[in-house]
């Protein structure tokens, strides 16, 4: 007999105690304070379980699951049942399951479990969970939600990278860099239609922020513009012959300040903000956790501008607006940071 830690336990041996309740581990005594009661889902039998099991979930020789308690209690040991609310089953409907979710913050969810405990129930990729709860649904709901956030992100990739690579394939030169920026609006039409057609988080962000994140949304961007500033200085230094190869001065010249901002500001800045920030990170840390979460959609949205010289200028502005995404619970803010700041940028550089 093992605990649920993910996967699915072979059927256990089992140990008939004198009261004719069963026992783990097999063949070892429990004495009254350490043994907590349990009974099995399925055939109703009852058991003695080693206190360390708390909270989790082993597997009764019937095939069924035998729930822990995950707390001690002063009246004795319940069964984990009595310390939350029913388990459902795939049977049970979404609206009868998004009735046992807790609200968290930003409209998100959270299954009414505690730490070390596993939510029965299935967890439908429709429904907006907070970071971290994707972490306490069973192996199979979390192979589901893996297998969805893998096809997201590889079509995100793909419609982001494709148009481009077809540029540099039939052209060359200064018209493979003039055509850039179209594609990358040929790539945010695709990137639209994938957010509106995986789920909640691509749309759960467009709220009003609290004044606080709008004045910092109006501060940050001259900061990253001073950071981006000193990483090219040093670059430079480093290697001069990278000033020749900037395209930013030569697209503004020849598309005009107005055109050159709004297809290299305006539509990667809601395109990348829906696409990253949005739909990407919001279901990347309900599986992996606030913290995985970020990294890798920030490493994410580093790759999709393949441009090694400004990888750190990338890194930290997909840190910082992930950050940012959170802590506001908006998708605005980040949306007008990164049109400032790419909007500086093509300034500064013209």
């Amino acid at each position: 007999m093992s605990a649920d830690d993910g996967h699915d336990p072979a059927p256990a041996d089992v140990d008939n105690a004198d009261d004719g309740a069963r026992t783990w581990p097999r063949g070892r005594p429990l004495a009254a304070d350490e043994a907590l009661a349990a009974t099995c889902e399925g055939c109703g039998a009852p058991w003695r379980v080693h206190q360390s099991m708390a909270g989790f979930r082993l597997r009764c020789d019937c095939g069924g699951w035998v729930a822990v308690a995950g707390v001690r209690r002063d009246d004795g040991p319940k069964s984990l049942a009595d310390a939350r609310p029913p388990a459902l089953r795939a049977g049970d409907d979404d609206a009868a399951r998004l009735q046992t979710m807790q609200p968290a913050a930003g409209g998100l969810l959270r299954p009414p479990v505690a730490i070390g405990e596993v939510y029965d129930a299935p967890i439908p990729t429709s429904l907006p969970m907070a970071p971290g709860a994707l972490q306490s649904g069973r192996v199979e709901w979390r192979a589901r939600w893996t297998n969805v956030a893998l096809l997201e992100v590889t079509a995100v990739l793909a419609a982001i990278l494709l148009p481009q690579i077809a540029v540099f394939a039939f052209a060359s030169g200064r018209e493979a860099v003039l055509l850039l920026p179209f594609a990358s609006m040929v790539g945010g039409v695709g990137v639209l239609a994938i957010a509106a057609w995986s789920g909640p988080y691509g749309k759960i962000g467009m709220r009003r922020p609290a004044w606080r994140h709008v004045v910092e949304a109006l501060v940050a961007p001259l900061l990253g513009l001073a950071y981006a500033a000193a990483w090219r200085r040093l670059l430079l230094q480093a290697m001069p012959r990278l000033a020749d190869e900037s395209p930013e001065g030569e697209l503004t010249t020849r598309l005009g300040l107005g055109l050159a901002i709004f297809t290299m500001a305006v539509v990667p800045a809601i395109v990348e903000e829906v696409a990253f920030r949005g739909m990407l990170q919001g279901r990347l840390m309900a599986l992996l956790g606030a913290t995985q979460g970020l990294v890798v959609t920030a490493m994410a949205f580093t790759l999709v501008h393949m441009s090694p010289a400004t990888l750190p200028i990338h890194l930290a502005l997909g840190l910082y607006l992930g950050w940012l995404r959170e802590r506001s619970g908006s998708l605005w803010p980040g949306i007008f940071v990164h049109f400032a700041y790419n909007t500086l940028v093509l300034c500064w550089l013209r």
